[in-house]
């Protein structure tokens, strides 16, 4: 499995946001919203993310990089996530 490094994760960001604003919106709501539920203290089963918002940001991702194996494109959807959740949120 690839490791993606920070510069390609944020220039994934800006692609994400440039050719899918609505969906980069959508992800980022998505994303407070578990987070505002995680310090309420709510069950984990409701801390589960959008499946179909996952497979959105991931053929985006493939969109972008036709040529990624599964598991990268799930990996760099992992990072962006992981970089959005520390720096952008």
């Amino acid at each position: 499995m690839r490791k993606w490094q920070e510069s390609e994760v944020i220039a994934f960001i800006e692609y994400f946001k440039a050719q899918a604003p609505d969906l980069y919106v959508k992800y980022l709501q998505h994303e407070i919203e578990l987070r505002d539920k995680k310090l309420r203290g709510v069950d984990e089963d409701e801390l589960w993310f959008d499946g179909d918002l996952w497979w959105d940001i991931k053929r985006l991702a493939y969109k972008r990089m036709p040529e990624l194996e599964a598991l990268d494109a799930s990996e760099l959807v992992s990072a962006a996530c992981r970089y959005a959740k520390a720096h952008l949120i």
